[in-house]
C-alpha cells in the first residue's frame, strides 16, 4: 500500500471525509507546484516554428501572405489533470 493511499486510510477510518483528504492533498500539491505538460497548440505566425501545417497554409500561401499555419508542442499547466483537480475542488468547495 502506497504512503498516501495508507495515510488516507487511516485517516478516513479516523472521521475524516474523502473532501477533506481531496483539500489536504491539494494543498500540498499546490505549495509543490502543480504538473506541467506539454500540449499542442496550433498558430498562424509570419516565424518559422514547430510543424507547418501544410493543408491549413495553402491559403495563405496562394494569397502571397507570408503566413503559415505551424503546430508546436507547449509546455503549460494548462492539462486535463489540472483542470480535472480545479472542476472537482470547485464542486467541492
Amino acid at each position: 500500500m502506497g504512503k498516501n493511499l495508507r495515510k488516507f486510510w487511516i485517516e478516513e477510518r479516523s472521521g475524516s471525509t474523502l473532501e477533506d483528504y481531496v483539500l489536504r492533498e491539494a494543498e500540498i500539491l499546490h505549495s509543490r507546484g502543480f504538473v506541467k505538460n506539454y500540449i499542442e497548440k496550433q498558430e498562424v505566425t509570419n516565424r518559422l516554428g514547430g510543424r507547418i501545417m501544410i493543408n491549413e497554409s495553402i491559403p495563405y500561401l496562394i494569397s502571397k501572405k507570408p503566413l503559415l499555419n505551424c503546430e508546436k508542442d507547449e509546455y503549460s499547466f494548462d492539462i486535463l489533470l489540472n483542470q480535472v483537480m480545479k472542476v472537482t475542488l470547485q464542486s467541492i468547495c
